[in-house]
């Protein structure tokens, strides 16, 4: 298995359809703006360790899978 921060939008786009999230809803979960969340979904921001568990923690998943290639 291949893991990257890069693959973390990629994950946290997919996780957000399979959980009928939206990103106003990790955002307002995080205690973050939309504009922050948006800035990790962009690529242009790479989450801290501590905001990927919690990001992990909101979609039930570990956070080796935010770090997971998409198959």
């Amino acid at each position: 298995m291949i893991y990257a921060a890069h693959h973390i939008p990629d994950n946290i786009d997919r996780l957000c359809i399979a959980r009928e999230k939206t990103s106003a809803d990790l955002a307002r979960e995080l205690e973050v703006s939309r504009v922050f969340v948006g800035k990790i979904l962009n690529g242009d921001k790479t989450p801290s360790l501590a905001r990927m568990l919690e990001i992990a923690r909101f979609f039930g998943v570990t956070p080796n899978e935010l770090l997971e290639a998409c198959e």
